[in-house]
């Protein structure tokens, strides 16, 4: 089913863990094809992955993209690279994180089977790890996602909007149809929010309604806790635009929150209108 599914993996820079994670890739013949959208400033990464030699046992498409040097440029390249995947099915990767090829093909294999679903996934196991050489070792932990098992299902996107919020889990690494989220990209593009937290937000309820989402238990992906994108969780709570973990409150309090909320509400009820054919006033 190789054919059938693209990874794409999103970079800026932290070369340590893009190194460790192609060496993941290698390591294990990972069997599925891979894009890379580097929207980072390093030369020693853009030079290794141009090479394809450094990492044979990975089939790979490398994209040197403009600096990520603001949020629009960044979701310019997000929107950029999933309309160049040309297999029906993707899901989108960091560096610090590794899918279990086992958790892709089961995901994969349940949306050929139901065409009603537009997103599947099973577990984010969490694992700290370091990707220095002299200091790898990892710790696996729970799964972060284990509070709301249940698939998200409903006849009209209204309905599956509904059930999301009362059990919503960001479905950004989930496996979606291509189409599906290359709209929802292009709509996270338009938005354009400059807290993160909000461009998960709002792939996490698009991606649900185009159609059903699926969840399950099983391993799925190594979803790291010791990177400086997730450690922001742990600190004072500043809700700079790139902490998209600060405390609640923070966050609430920010003077960009109100327009950006009003833009994520925009955006998904314009999706819920299209979806269910109803006026968008």
């Amino acid at each position: 089913m190789s054919d059938l599914l693209t990874v794409v993996l999103i970079l800026k820079d932290r070369v340590d863990f893009t190194k460790f994670q192609m060496a993941y890739f290698n390591h294990f013949h990972f069997p599925y094809p891979v894009i890379i959208a580097d929207g980072g400033k390093d030369e020693e990464i853009k030079t290794l992955l141009r090479d394809k030699k450094n990492f044979p046992n990975v089939n790979y498409e490398y994209i040197d993209y403009p600096y990520d040097s603001t949020v629009s440029v960044y979701y310019r390249k997000m929107t950029d690279v999933a309309f160049r995947v040309t297999t029906p099915f993707s899901v989108l990767i960091d560096n610090d994180d590794f899918y279990l090829p086992s958790g892709l093909d089961r995901s994969l294999d349940f949306l050929v089977k139901n065409p009603s679903y537009t997103s599947s996934r099973g577990s984010l196991r969490e694992i700290w790890y370091s990707p220095v050489e002299n200091q790898q070792s990892a710790t696996l932990g729970k799964n972060l996602y284990s509070q709301y098992p249940d698939d998200i299902v409903g006849d009209t996107a209204g309905l599956r909007m509904l059930k999301q919020s009362q059990g919503f889990h960001g479905n950004w690494h989930n496996v979606i149809r291509t189409s599906h989220l290359q709209a929802a990209l292009a709509l996270l593009e338009i938005s354009c929010p400059t807290n993160l937290r909000f461009a998960e937000q709002i792939v996490g309820f698009l991606n649900t309604l185009w159609g059903n989402s699926h969840r399950n238990e099983q391993d799925y992906v190594l979803c790291s806790q010791n990177s400086e994108r997730v450690v922001g969780m742990q600190d004072s709570g500043q809700a700079s635009p790139n902490n998209h973990f600060c405390k609640i409150l923070n966050w609430l309090i920010h003077d960009y929150w109100v327009p950006e909320f009003a833009a994520m509400t925009d955006i998904i009820g314009g999706a819920m209108a299209h979806c269910d054919k109803v006026s968008l006033d």
